[in-house]
């Protein structure tokens, strides 16, 4: 259930760009479930691309780089 919103919300942000949108997710559930996995053709098609974080990023995740330093 919560997958078909999100693949709906991403559905709708589609429609607000003309241009190519990469979106960066990390490896919750919801985003690799098998509905967003059976809807990334469509989205990409749409001109949404999904561009999957390795399992652990913290090179791309800011509290990691603020936490290094503290």
């Amino acid at each position: 259930m919560i997958s078909l919103m999100l693949i709906d919300t991403m559905d709708v942000f589609c429609s607000l760009f003309t241009d190519q949108v990469v979106v960066a997710l990390d490896n919750v559930p919801i985003y690799v479930s098998n509905a967003v996995k059976e809807h990334r053709e469509y989205l990409e098609k749409r001109g949404l691309t999904l561009y999957f974080l390795t399992r652990y990023s913290p090179a791309l995740n800011l509290i990691e780089i603020i936490l290094r330093k503290i």
